[in-house]
């Protein structure tokens, strides 16, 4: 096999069929017709294509581009390696787990752009609640001023044409782009070059064919740079990746629609190559290789260090403790199972809307909820109120009474769990703070405050998918987890507001739940999705290298 060095590409000439199998079982991306046996890779897989093929590859030595933007706040060794290796990349990913600092580093590689003249002004796509995150994030680590951008799609124009020569950040949430997007980009490129596009949280876009998912990948398709910041692109399953790492490489990897703006044709090709049907047709598995595949690609733009590998963290423990129903609870949960399974035989098909409403009303009882009776002694299943006994609210004021002096965490996923929490801890006279759905972000900019720095207030309540992102509370020590959901990803992030970097103390997870029911469905499913989401994300170990118990 004959090679040569070609701008950043490695070109190898008369490769057989052999290494050119082997090199894309690997995940190494190559360029070219394998009909020619004349292949090409990027030259940052070099040691990986060395290591596939058992021989070096003698090529001359290249200098590689060197960060020489500065930092304004002292950086880990981990956060210079990341910006040094995004800047080698027009297009990259931050893949690193939660709490590493993955937003100062996006921060580090815009200002070095920004210092050569590259781009003059970087977009911050985000979830909602995360811009004044951003404006805050970006005004320590970059000394710079961010606009984020509220309102009507009108007044998110205007500010960013009147702030567009005194600004060089703006931040704009995922929904608002559908509108906004194509103005954006034009406003934002007057001066010059495109502007730098930054993701966070991309798993928001998963969905090829949702209009917030086709209108960022417009907006992406044209810019030069681009960086997504994720800790975890797989959440729920292997499929999720695709539409996120289009913006990294535009389907080299994984296949590439006839329209590069309308990905679901791509998304379609990446399915039948690397899934196959399941049962009826209901779940798509993976193949053999796939999950070594998609590694390869990861590392090859991206780069993730975890927080064990950044610093000596803390040991964190989870404990899960198995409570009973009480008798009112047991006895509305066996009467509602049975309405359940005498519905679906008369329904005899049920759609997955209505299996998932029924399966809430479980999840309600297990909540501590009963249906309240009509007068004629029957339940009726409109008005829930709360039973007399709650062994979860018992448990919860047992696990925050022994925690003496620490900060503690409620997690629940229904509002009205966090109006009986709420009204427990009231009782109890223990001070608390509660971020919600309904808390306007001075609210929730007071609670966060509050229970960070007053030594008295020792609780929040609040749910994974209103805090599970942008939230540093590693002032909390205790973790408990009231009731959950089926998303894997609000899970995994939450576990992770509390073991970040600065946390120093031993962190405990606390799993209230009610043997034999649904709630120990769902934690086993959520569980075991985070482990293998997880595991797929470490590079430096492959799937294959988890023991069976780790993965069950």
């Amino acid at each position: 096999m004959e090679y040569r060095v070609v701008g950043d590409r490695i070109e190898c000439i008369d490769m057989e069929e052999t290494q050119l199998a082997e090199l894309s079982r690997g995940g190494i991306v190559l360029f070219g017709r394998p009909q020619s046996r004349e292949m090409s890779f990027h030259i940052s897989q070099l040691p990986d294509v060395e290591k596939l093929l058992g021989f070096s590859l003698h090529l001359p030595k290249r200098n590689p581009v060197v960060y020489d933007a500065g930092f304004v706040t002292k950086p880990y060794d981990h956060q210079v390696k990341v910006a040094t290796h995004c800047v080698q990349f027009n297009r990259s990913a931050i893949l690193s787990g939660m709490g590493t600092g993955k937003t100062k580093s996006a921060i580090d590689v815009c200002r070095y752009r920004l210092k050569h003249r590259q781009a003059t002004h970087v977009l911050v796509v985000c979830p909602k609640h995360l811009l004044d995150t951003w404006r805050g994030q970006i005004a320590m680590h970059g000394k710079m001023k961010a606009v984020p951008l509220y309102g009507s799609s009108i007044d998110k124009l205007r500010k960013a044409r009147s702030y567009r020569s005194s600004c060089n950040w703006f931040i704009i949430n995922y929904e608002s782009l559908k509108k906004t997007g194509e103005r954006l980009l034009e406003f934002l490129s007057y001066a010059g070059p495109s502007p730098i596009l930054i993701l966070d949280e991309p798993t928001k876009i998963k969905t090829p064919t949702a209009q917030r998912t086709n209108a960022t990948i417009w907006f992406a398709n044209r810019v030069r740079y681009a960086i997504i910041l994720s800790g975890d692109l797989t959440p729920n399953s292997l499929l999720d990746i695709y539409c996120p790492w289009f913006v990294v490489d535009r389907g080299q990897a994984f296949g590439r629609p006839s329209n590069r703006d309308k990905i679901a044709q791509g998304y379609y090709r990446f399915r039948a190559r690397f899934f196959i049907k399941g049962f009826k047709g209901w779940k798509w598995k993976e193949r053999k290789d796939t999950r070594r595949y998609v590694q390869g690609v990861m590392r090859h733009r991206g780069i993730r260090f975890t927080l064990d590998e950044c610093m000596d963290m803390p040991p964190t423990q989870d404990i899960k403790i198995t409570l009973p129903l009480s008798a009112p609870m047991k006895k509305h949960y066996q009467d509602m199972t049975k309405k359940l399974i005498v519905e679906v035989e008369q329904e005899g098909v049920v759609t997955v809307t209505n299996a998932l409403a029924k399966v809430a009303k479980l999840q309600q009882i297990c909540s501590g909820f009963i249906y309240a009776p009509r007068e004629d002694g029957t339940n009726t299943l409109n008005e829930l109120v709360p039973s007399k006994d709650m062994p979860k609210i018992d448990a919860m004021l047992d696990i925050i009474g022994e925690a003496e002096g620490k900060k503690c965490i409620v997690w629940c996923y229904y509002d009205y769990d966090a109006k009986v929490i709420m009204a427990a801890l009231r009782q109890a006279k223990i001070m608390h703070r509660a971020i919600l759905a309904s808390s306007s972000p001075d609210a929730t900019a007071e609670a966060e405050a509050t229970f960070i720095k007053n030594p008295a207030c020792r609780v929040l309540v609040s749910k994974p998918a209103i805090i599970g992102h942008g939230f540093n509370l590693n002032a909390a020590t205790v973790n408990i987890y009231y009731s959950r959901d089926w998303k894997a990803e609000d899970y995994g992030q939450s576990r992770d507001r509390t073991m970040r970097l600065g946390q120093t103390k031993k962190v405990l997870y606390y799993h209230l739940i009610h043997s034999g029911t649904v709630d120990a469905t769902i934690f086993k499913v959520v569980t075991k999705k985070v482990v293998l989401s997880r595991a797929l994300m470490n590079f430096k170990r492959a799937i294959e290298g988890y023991e069976e118990e780790e993965l069950e």
